[in-house]
């Protein structure tokens, strides 16, 4: 189970990450403030741990965007325990039921201008304007994703080792993601 849990994380994480790198390089703004947080946070050039990541709020909030517009999980599967019935819709004990993360995510009904990438939505001050259930980038309830804590930390802490290092630019072939099409 161990090495099932490692392997199905390399590569969502990794994913993630690029599309990150990506969206910043785009949106130099972003990447600026990002790593103004990061001098701020590791000023002392101690090393990166997990009590420092934990308090960066913007940090906290590009990877919650990213996971909002690129979720590498499209979707959450589960399978009906019970016969029920929601909103006159009856669902008989069995039936798979299948929830598009990326629909949700991307409706403006959910997120203002759902197309843009927004890290602010996410910021302390913010967060309680998304509605429960509808930021499920790695589901919800009991049976949500059993290495979470573990994605989330080495996309942080990866992002935050490679922007002390470098700067990522947009060349001019780089075209931006039109998810409409």
């Amino acid at each position: 189970q161990s090495i099932n849990l490692f392997a199905a994380g390399y590569e969502t994480t990794a994913t993630t990450l690029s599309f990150l790198i990506r969206q910043l390089a785009l949106e130099s703004s972003h990447q600026n403030r990002l790593v103004d947080e990061i001098k701020t946070t590791f000023a002392d050039n101690t090393d990166i741990d997990y009590d420092k990541l934990m308090k960066m709020p913007f940090l906290d909030a590009v990877v919650s965007e990213i996971l909002r517009t690129n979720a590498a999980a499209t979707r959450v599967e589960r399978v009906a325990t019970k016969d029920v019935t929601l909103d006159g819709i009856h669902i008989p004990k069995g039936t798979i039921i299948i929830m598009p993360t990326w629909s949700l995510h991307s409706d403006p009904e959910y997120f203002d201008s759902p197309q843009e990438f927004k890290p602010d939505r996410f910021l302390p001050d913010n967060k309680h304007m998304i509605k429960d259930c509808t930021y499920i980038p790695f589901a919800t309830g009991p049976r949500n994703c059993i290495g979470m804590r573990f994605a989330l930390m080495e996309l942080k802490y990866n992002l935050v080792k490679l922007l002390t290092r470098y700067e990522f630019l947009a060349c001019d072939e780089t075209p931006n993601l039109d998810y409409n099409k």
